[in-house]
């Protein structure tokens, strides 16, 4: 999920989108956009989406409950992979398989995510699902 007023995260979820339908088909992954950033808090934190795409800012905003969010609840989430100034978050929720596979699906497809962040650097990115930790120590492991 994306939201309408960020002129980013939108076109770079088709991105994302392709990739991991391109590696897992049977995901049939499909790009949404939330009316706003007040919406996506409100769908992700219902679960009524797992992942998300916003900026980095926003999205620490969100988990820690700081800025724009400060009067709502840390959302349950966690970093998946970092495109640039672009976070796709998870729910902490989500099946650890799924958080795997689609991590997997990211970094098999690196070379058409432009600013997709390096395996090595998601290591140190803070708060990336463990799940996600495994996969990129798994993919580096057998590269």
């Amino acid at each position: 999920m994306s939201a309408k007023t960020d002129p980013n995260s939108y076109p770079y979820s088709e991105l994302v989108i392709q990739a991991i339908n391109r590696e897992e088909p049977s995901a049939m992954a499909r790009p949404a956009r939330a009316q706003d950033l007040q919406r996506c808090y409100d769908l992700f934190a219902t679960n009524q989406m797992q992942f998300m795409l916003l900026p980095r800012s926003v999205t620490v905003d969100m988990f820690m409950s700081q800025g724009d969010f400060a009067a709502k609840e840390p959302l349950p989430g966690k970093i998946l992979y970092e495109f640039g100034d672009l976070t796709l978050s998870v729910r902490d929720d989500v099946d650890a398989n799924i958080v795997r596979t689609i991590t997997f699906a990211i970094l098999e497809q690196l070379k058409s995510l432009p600013n997709a962040a390096s395996p090595l650097a998601m290591l140190q990115v803070g708060n990336v699902h463990v799940d996600s930790l495994t996969a990129i120590t798994t993919f580096l492991a057998t590269s």
